[in-house]
């Protein structure tokens, strides 16, 4: 079963960010198994997986904030921490990568200007 994780950005409304998960059949039918978890941010753009698959990291356009989710075997998410960073006001991070390890996270952010590194 593969799952794979969205986020919502609500149009970019404030404090309206949320995360999904769903499962996929083999022709590739998508099944929700969570629906809008709320993150209380702005503007929810990126979401990365670490290789072991149990924490989802979504960048917050808007808020300049990193959010994350824990991940249940079954692909249910439950927010672990709204603001797991905050990289200041205008930072717009946007898209993000993982090292190779999964150790390292890399975060474009000021209009693609700059990186952020996390470990």
């Amino acid at each position: 079963m593969i799952i794979p994780y969205c986020f919502r950005s609500f149009g970019g409304a404030p404090n309206q960010s949320a995360a999904s998960s769903y499962s996929s059949d083999l022709s590739g039918v998508l099944s929700v198994i969570s629906g809008s978890v709320q993150n209380s941010q702005t503007a929810s753009c990126w979401v990365v997986i670490p290789n072991n698959g149990r924490l989802a990291i979504v960048s917050n356009t808007g808020s300049g904030t990193i959010s994350t989710y824990n991940v249940n075997d079954v692909g249910v998410l439950t927010l672990a921490n709204a603001v797991a960073a905050d990289l200041g006001a205008n930072s717009a991070p946007r898209d993000m990568a993982l090292s190779v390890n999964g150790h390292i996270l890399f975060v474009q952010a000021e209009g693609g200007q700059s990186v952020a590194v996390f470990i």
